[in-house]
């Protein structure tokens, strides 16, 4: 269970509330997602912002009929290859290698 600092830190609130046969429902307020400020490229001068952090896990993604519009615009985003979905420490090592066009990598 997640105690109230730990989804402040996640960038969520919590607020509770009860309801009839000892049913509880908890209402949850999703920052957006914050850019990760090491996955981006230069472009004319530009710095453009590849990589996004979303603060809703997975499971919530998947069940939370608010965010059912927004669950399906990803699957059809990443079924279509416009979009990748993985961890943010996945991301490092191709970072940190910084492989360039044209280069084979083994």
């Amino acid at each position: 269970a997640d105690s109230a600092g730990d989804n402040e830190k996640a960038g969520q609130a919590k607020e509770s509330i009860p309801q009839d046969d000892n049913v509880t429902i908890i209402k949850k307020k999703i920052a957006p997602a914050k850019p990760i400020p090491f996955i981006n490229i230069m472009e004319n001068g530009k710095t453009i912002t590849l990589g996004y952090q979303l603060s809703v896990d997975r499971r919530t993604l998947r069940r939370n009929q608010s965010l059912l519009e927004f669950h399906k615009w990803l699957r059809i985003h990443t079924d279509c290859g416009h979009i990748t979905r993985q961890e943010t420490v996945s991301m490092i090592p191709p970072v940190v290698l910084n492989a360039k066009e044209g280069m084979s990598v083994l």
